[in-house]
């Protein structure tokens, strides 16, 4: 019940006053702030107006810390180091001891199976453009001796690729439109959301002192309604009639919101010059 009071008193003091905070920087863009609203100008250190608009920014975010234990050294079933290491021939050579060649020399590769036959599989051309990721050819065909904790040149490269992108993320900012004539530190007025306010957070230093009046009035409608029907129920009219009327708990809330209008938020003076 409490809860509801408090957050029709930010309600009206948000819709007869309001609130402007400001956030200060450097870049030509503004993260959306906590709590926030609405814009209500931009300006640059000397004061002037900079026009801005909502736009959308790449991140990349720092991967989360492993707290794997296992080692680094990748290895097979039985044990066999799967780690590559480099030929002179431009070849890569897993922990089993099979040969991968590197694609694009023309020649095909051969595949040592478990009764020592070989199979022959014809190298596969990779696409290294943008919109295609690289893959291991030898992949593609089936036929890869390297098993999934193998770590060779390919798909180290697709890992890469992946993890890249995985961790860059679109955010929504206020991004100022500058001109030759601003100075940077940019600032960037708002108006914030007080209806649904975080209430472990502080308020903005204007707010508490009429929000707590209101609130209090509001608490002593609600109670003294509560107080009148009890004492009604138990037949104590008299002590019923010594309660404050209504109507004049009621002119106390009106009085606070007209108090709320006058001490409405301005938006700072700015320069277009």
């Amino acid at each position: 019940k409490l809860e509801r009071l408090l957050r029709q008193a930010l309600g009206k003091f948000q819709d007869k006053a309001g609130a402007i905070l400001e956030v200060w920087g450097e870049s030509g863009y503004f993260e959306i702030p906590a709590n926030f609203q609405a814009v209500a100008w931009c300006c640059d250190a000397d004061r002037r107006y900079v026009a801005w608009r909502f736009g959308e920014i790449e991140v990349v975010e720092e991967p989360e810390p492993s707290d794997s234990t296992e080692s680094e050294e990748a290895l097979d079933a039985t044990g066999n180091d799967l780690e590559p290491n480099a030929t002179a021939g431009g070849e890569s050579v897993c922990g089993n001891g099979e040969t991968v060649s590197d694609v694009g020399s023309g020649s095909s590769t051969e595949v040592g199976s478990e009764t020592g036959s070989a199979d022959t599989v014809e190298p596969v051309e990779i696409s290294k453009t943008p919109d295609t990721p690289i893959s291991c050819p030898f992949k593609v065909s089936g036929k890869c001796p390297c098993t999934a904790s193998c770590s060779c040149s390919y798909k180290s490269e697709i890992q890469a690729t992946e993890s890249d992108q995985a961790n860059v993320k679109k955010i929504k900012v206020i991004q100022l439109i500058t001109k030759s004539k601003h100075v940077a530190p940019y600032c960037m007025y708002y108006f914030c959301d007080l209806r649904h306010w975080d209430l472990d957070v502080d308020l903005p230093p204007d707010c508490p002192s009429l929000i707590a009046d209101y609130l209090e009035a509001l608490l002593n409608l609600v109670n003294t309604q509560r107080e009148r029907e009890a004492y009604l129920s138990m037949g104590l009219v008299a002590a019923a009639q010594e309660l404050p009327n209504p109507s004049e708990l009621k002119q106390r809330i009106y009085d606070l919101e007209i108090e709320m209008q006058d001490n409405k938020a301005l938006i700072p003076p700015a320069s277009s010059f």
